[in-house]
């Protein structure tokens, strides 16, 4: 939700939130205590602006069961001894590598909150509690956000081919697919680009000409009949809410999300940007 996008490029979202400042608005939006830690991943093109098209749960195995394993860890001890929580985090930190933010909490209240690590290797910039981090393919969660919210403004219809309000798409699919099968992944259209890793995302290349290249493939079944995650769907609801609201998704969602709910800590990340 959603650190997102430089100026005039693919633009799905990568969100960045702080912690310690919006754990209980993370908590509603995402449906799950957002805990996640720092990840290299290759510098973007500063034209690249891609809201979901990072997989950073994916990319590194090893550090998702580190990480797992100490949440386990920290949920077991008894709440009120920080003392026990610093001795998992610093065995972690000094024995495994982690570099991340550990957070503890019961009923929205936050029992345990600490830093350790390196946020920017280049730099030096060390973790602290306030550090945001990319939150990769979360972000469609705000995507889906902002298109219901049209839905409910009545500025869009769910059940409708979404060539209505893309006709400029190329594909076949914008007159049989509808936003409902954008929403639920169940489009048909092909992810071309899931055997290309980053490899697409880190050229300058504009939302439109992405789309042509790499989310116009012919449908590979029927709409409907299957949801297959991906990130072809959610880049194409991108482009809709740009279509629909005139403006681009970055006002879009500070507007109707950002801004509302006064989530002053959630923003969109630049490539070109460190985020400490």
């Amino acid at each position: 939700m959603p650190c997102v996008p430089a100026t005039g490029g693919v633009q799905g979202y990568c969100l960045k939130l702080s912690l310690n400042q919006e754990t209980k608005i993370a908590q509603q939006v995402s449906g799950f205590t957002l805990c996640l830690y720092l990840e290299q991943h290759p510098p973007l093109s500063e034209q690249l602006q891609t809201i979901i098209l990072f997989e950073s749960i994916r990319t590194n195995t090893t550090m998702n069961k580190i990480l797992l394993s100490l949440l386990m860890l920290l949920t077991h001890f008894s709440y009120g001894q920080p003392s026990k929580y610093d001795e998992v985090i610093n065995y972690y930190s000094t024995q495994k590598n982690f570099n991340g933010v550990a957070l503890v909490a019961t009923n929205g209240q936050i029992d345990y909150l600490n830093a350790t690590g390196i946020s920017n290797r280049q730099s030096g910039t060390m973790l602290t509690t306030k550090s945001k981090f990319k939150i990769a393919s979360i972000t469609k969660t705000f995507t889906a956000v902002l298109t219901l919210q049209l839905f409910e403004q009545g500025k869009v219809d769910l059940k409708v081919p979404f060539g209505k309000y893309f006709p400029t798409y190329k594909g076949e699919a914008k007159n049989t697919v509808t936003i409902e099968h954008l929403l639920t992944y169940s489009s048909g259209i092909p992810d071309i680009t899931v055997n290309l890793d980053m490899q697409p995302y880190q050229l300058p290349i504009t939302i439109d000409a992405f789309i042509d290249k790499y989310c116009s493939g012919k449908p590979q079944e029927a709409p409907g009949i299957k949801s297959n995650y991906s990130n072809t769907e959610y880049i194409i609801l991108q482009k809709i809410i740009e279509n629909v609201t005139k403006k681009s998704f970055e006002t879009a969602l500070r507007e109707n999300i950002l801004q509302p709910l006064k989530m002053e800590n959630t923003d969109m990340l630049y490539s070109k940007d460190i985020v400490a």
